[in-house]
């Protein structure tokens, strides 16, 4: 047996600065605010830089996919020294419900916000019911007419008796 170790050494390696792929590769999660009612989903996304052009609405199955590309102007022959966003992809999903009609989602792009509006199906959306009242032909004399007139007297009646006299003052 031998008594000596032998330690290897390490190699070490530079930290390589980012390159432009890399950068394209790191995806933003745009924030969204979902709204439902009785009709259907709003769907607001934040996507600051995204032109129409770079933007990418899909539904496959039932899932929704929002994509785009934001692109940042420099003017010519200017280099960013530094720059606060490093990812310009923004990327989300979600499922939808089946209640959903997929075949009529609008989608709008203002200021940088995506608004999507999708529509519930027809047999999902709520619906008034309206309520038909039958009205009982009654004549003067009939024996339901006699009946709720003698209520309505006998109410009377009792309700003069039940009610304490009020003295009144003549001026």
């Amino acid at each position: 047996m031998s008594d000596k170790t032998e330690l290897t050494k390490k190699e070490t390696t530079e930290v390589q600065p980012a390159t432009e792929q890399t950068v394209q590769e790191q995806i933003i999660r745009p924030l969204v605010d979902i709204f439902e009612d009785e009709s259907g989903i709003t769907v607001h996304a934040d996507m600051p830089g995204v032109s129409k052009e770079r933007l990418n609405v899909k539904v496959e199955g039932d899932t929704l996919t929002i994509d785009g590309i934001a692109e940042i102007p420099m003017p010519e022959k200017m280099e960013p020294l530094y720059a606060d966003v490093r990812a310009t992809h923004y990327q989300r999903s979600f499922t939808l419900s089946p209640e959903m009609d997929v075949d009529k989602v609008e989608a709008t792009l203002k200021d940088g916000v995506l608004t999507l509006r999708i529509p519930k199906r027809e047999e999902h959306k709520p619906k008034k019911i309206e309520v038909k009242v039958n009205v009982i032909n009654l004549r003067p004399n009939s024996l339901f007419c006699r009946k709720i007139s003698s209520i309505h007297h006998h109410l009377k009646e009792s309700e003069m008796n039940s009610v304490p006299a009020v003295p009144t003052t003549d001026q």
